[in-house]
């Protein structure tokens, strides 16, 4: 748990979000059963992707995970989406 809050807190200070959004936008990729490293991944594509679209970090991940899924893209191209 530990080493999960200081990545949640180091994503969230290198995005300009909050600890909270970050935890949420998580939320949603664990309960998808990605891997750690791929959930973190996510999360960060994601409060990247919310930051520039002034959207919420829930809102971003639901819509990058639409995104992924929708086009069969591996979680290696989820930047791609956001950009």
């Amino acid at each position: 748990m530990d080493t999960a809050h200081s990545v949640g807190h180091t994503m969230a200070r290198q995005t300009g979000m909050s600890i909270d959004d970050i935890a949420q936008g998580a939320v949603i990729f664990f309960q998808q059963g990605l891997s750690d490293e791929e959930a973190l991944k996510m999360t960060r594509v994601a409060a990247e992707f919310a930051k520039v679209a002034d959207i919420t970090v829930e809102s971003a991940s639901d819509k990058l995970t639409a995104a992924v899924n929708g086009y069969n893209m591996a979680v290696s191209q989820a930047a791609d989406v956001a950009d």
